[in-house]
C-alpha cells in the first residue's frame, strides 16, 4: 500500500501522503510489531524504501532495488538486523511506467 501511495502521488518518504508513518500503517491494518529482544526490551519496526527507473526486466529492476538498499548504511543495517523476524515487500509502478517504488518493512 505504501509503495502504491508513493507511486500514485509521486513522492518519496517514509511517511504516507497523508502524513502517517509506518507504525500507524501497521496499526491501521491490524498488524502488531513487537519482538522481545531482552528481559524487558522490545524491538519494533523498520522500513526501507526505494525508487528506481523502470528499465530492464523484472529481475534487473529487483536487483537495482536491492543494490540501492545495500548501498545505504541504514537500509543495509535493517536487512541484516538479526532481531527482525518478519519481512514484507511491496512494489508499485507509476502510471506512466517510468518508475518503480519499493517498500521493505521489518518486524
Amino acid at each position: 500500500a505504501h509503495s502504491q501511495d508513493m507511486a500514485v502521488h509521486q513522492f518519496f518518504s517514509h511517511y504516507s501522503y497523508n502524513g502517517t508513518g509506518l507504525n500507524h500503517r501497521y496499526a491501521f491494518s491490524g498488524y502488531t510489531c513487537k519482538v522481545q529482544v531482552g528481559a524487558y526490551a522490545y524491538s519494533t519496526s523498520n522500513e526501507n524504501i526505494a525508487v528506481v527507473t523502470a528499465q530492464g526486466n523484472e529481475m534487473q529492476i529487483a536487483q537495482h532495488i536491492v543494490d540501492t538498499w545495500l548501498g545505504s548504511t541504514a537500509d543495509r543495517g535493517n536487512i541484516f538486523d538479526t532481531e527482525h523476524k518478519v519481512e514484507g515487500i511491496g512494489v508499485a509502478l507509476t502510471s506512466n511506467k517510468m518508475a518503480v517504488y519499493a517498500t521493505e518493512d521489518f518486524c
